[in-house]
């Protein structure tokens, strides 16, 4: 009987909520995440580093989004210094924006952060980004193989920046959205991750692909775990157990 006058207060009161949806989840990114002290100093960063280097954003997106749907954009991209110069200087910009994403988003949230004071979220995971990247580097250099043409190989390594991009893209959009219509915030969270792991998965098979000219299917498979799977099995073990 005491259950049975729970759920009709409830819904008298109008704040029966669904099991999956979680109330505090959604104060939080619809209300509070620009409230944060800090977080306004991150996004006008990125705001001036986006005005620095608007040319090379301009120039670089629109190849960023054909290299998601073309392998041969990669190829073109990466045969060129010059458009490859561009397309690494639009990666920079899209550093800030991308972490401010996964913040929002709660993507990557280990238990270690919820000790973090507010504020230096979107900086700790800035830190973990850069960490993932000098490992991705490190992994680089270890592997040297002598049956892929090194251009080729330095190719493979570098496209991951037009990926990177087009993914910040979808966080800004995502984010703009959220901020629009606050109540569907948990919609666009699932989005968020769908998106970031549908990303990681063409750009995998992308990396397949273009190894797979160079060697074998098996050589090219290990390639792509020491070069790719491994780094973000480490970012993964970090955020299970830490």
């Amino acid at each position: 009987m005491s259950r049975l006058k729970e759920v009709t207060d409830a819904f008298l009161s109008g704040q029966l909520l669904l099991p999956t949806e979680d109330p505090g989840y959604v104060a939080q990114v619809s209300h509070s995440w620009a409230d944060c002290p800090g977080n306004e100093y991150y996004i006008l960063g990125a705001v001036v580093v986006a005005v620095m280097l608007m040319g090379s954003l301009l120039q670089a997106v629109p190849r960023a989004v054909k290299s998601f749907f073309s392998t041969k954009q990669i190829m073109t991209v990466g045969m060129s210094m010059n458009l490859s110069h561009i397309r690494n200087v639009a990666a920079v910009a899209m550093l800030l924006p991308f972490c401010i994403g996964v913040d929002y988003f709660r993507i990557f949230r280990p238990a270690f952060m919820e000790r973090v004071p507010a504020g230096f979220n979107v900086a700790v995971i800035f830190v973990c980004l850069v960490a993932f990247l000098m490992l991705r580097a490190m992994m680089r250099y270890i592997i040297n193989p002598d049956n892929v043409n090194p251009d080729i190989f330095r190719i493979v390594f570098r496209f991951a920046y037009d990926f990177f991009i087009v993914q910040s893209l979808i966080f800004l959009l995502l984010i703009a959205v959220s901020s629009l219509f606050p109540d569907t915030v948990l919609i666009v969270r699932k989005v968020a991750m769908a998106s970031l792991c549908i990303v990681y998965l063409v750009f995998l098979t992308r990396k397949l692909q273009i190894l797979t000219n160079s060697c074998n299917l098996f050589a090219a498979f290990l390639y792509l775990c020491a070069l790719e799977i491994v780094p973000a099995g480490a970012i993964a073990a970090v955020a299970i157990l830490l």
